[in-house]
């Protein structure tokens, strides 16, 4: 029932978001492409942050530093030309200095003669299409090339078959699902990795918390754990995480990567939650149990490991799958390290053309399913241990 509400409310809220973008009262015509390369004046200028345009925008990356960026840089403004010239693109936008001679003097190219001045450095703009292109055939000057490119503008909010084309060309056209499945897999192998750690590490603290304290190292012990639980719950994990990457490892001098930290933190941080639930597992055994157990001559760590915990686990394992689904949930503040989890691959989809709706509710999507999976196998766990129990 819960699963059947959780998929309604999705169902609702993705109604209710293409009803807000199918009333607006923007032409659902198709927009303009725009090629440009990533990380320049003219993307930025080409992206609408200066409030006057926006177009559907198909970048082009390229890399390399020292003598390599130039020959990249050229590979990248080519490709760019060659969609244009296929049909893909239907302008390109360079920074004037990228212009080179042979642009000017191909044939099949019409370079728009008045280039636009951006608003962030001062540096100009180019736009280049090809010879069949009237639109700014008629301009005489920039404002008249800024006022024919505002009129091709289409805005965000131009209805859900634009929104959704935007965000099909960027997760399929473009390959964004790779990115999307390269975010999950991160996302799981922090959770899951996370997890165990925090399972391995939560089972110790309980032991220690539950053992006799007749003695002065296990009050030691207890204190200590003690501490180290009042950190971990005490403080947000984000904080956690920005402590340990921006300070403890940098001071420790070790060479680590960032999901490397992230599956750390977050078993250091489950551990302090799961000691409490292990804790109260295994006070939930029967005191019996292990007397029974240390009857026959077992000694307290294996009549704790063999016969109390296993049990412990049996009764805590709803909880566990609760911890688990938060762990799950908990990965999406590890980009503040740059670690791109699915959250962060959904958000890079959108930031392409600025068009957030769809891909986040798809990251909604992506979420409920995880946790319907979970929880299924949670409760295939315990109807297992259930018979395994009657069966005795």
């Amino acid at each position: 029932m819960k699963r059947i509400f959780s998929i309604l409310l999705l169902i609702l809220t993705l109604a209710l978001s293409l009803s807000c973008l199918t009333s607006c009262n923007k032409e659902d015509a198709d927009k303009p492409v725009f090629g440009v390369i990533e990380y320049t004046s003219a993307e930025d200028y080409i992206r609408g942050y200066n409030n006057e345009t926006g177009f559907q925008v198909e970048a082009i990356s390229y890399e390399g530093t020292g003598d390599t960026k130039e020959k990249e840089l050229a590979n990248a403004i080519q490709n760019m030309i060659n969609a244009l010239k296929k049909g893909e693109i239907e302008y390109a936008a360079l920074n004037t200095d990228h212009v080179s001679e042979e642009l000017l003097s191909d044939d099949a190219l019409k370079i728009i003669e008045h280039p636009l001045t951006t608003r962030l450095n001062g540096k100009t703009v180019t736009l280049i299409t090809t010879k069949d292109n009237t639109h700014f055939d008629d301009c005489k000057d920039s404002k008249a090339v800024l006022n024919q490119l505002n009129a091709l503008a289409v805005t965000q909010s131009s209805g859900f078959a634009a929104e959704w084309e935007l965000f099909y060309n960027k997760f399929v056209t473009n390959k964004g699902y790779e990115v999307a499945l390269q975010g999950l897999a991160a996302t799981m192998q922090i959770a899951v990795l996370g997890l165990l750690i925090g399972i391995v590490i939560g089972t110790l603290i309980a032991i220690v918390k539950v053992v006799p304290k007749y003695r002065t190292l296990p009050k030691i012990l207890s204190g200590i754990c003690d501490v180290y639980v009042g950190f971990f719950r005490g403080t947000p994990m984000v904080v956690q995480l920005l402590i340990a990457w921006f300070i403890l490892i940098p001071a420790m001098k070790v060479d680590v990567d960032n999901i490397t930290v992230a599956i750390l933190v977050f078993g250091m941080n489950s551990g302090a939650y799961v000691s409490e639930i292990m804790r109260s597992g295994i006070q939930a055994v029967d005191a019996g149990q292990l007397e029974a157990a240390r009857a026959v001559g077992l000694s307290y760590r294996v009549s704790m490991m063999k016969i109390v915990i296993p049990q412990a686990v049996k009764n805590i394992l709803p909880t566990l799958g609760n911890e688990f689904i938060v762990l799950v949930k908990d990965t999406s503040i590890v980009s503040f390290i740059a670690v791109v989890d699915v959250t962060k691959a959904f958000r890079q989809i959108g930031d392409a053309n600025y068009s957030y709706i769809i891909p986040y509710l798809m990251l909604a999507l992506v979420y409920l399913v995880i946790v319907m999976i979970i929880t299924l196998l949670i409760k295939l766990m315990e109807r297992r241990l259930a018979r395994s129990e009657r069966r005795r």
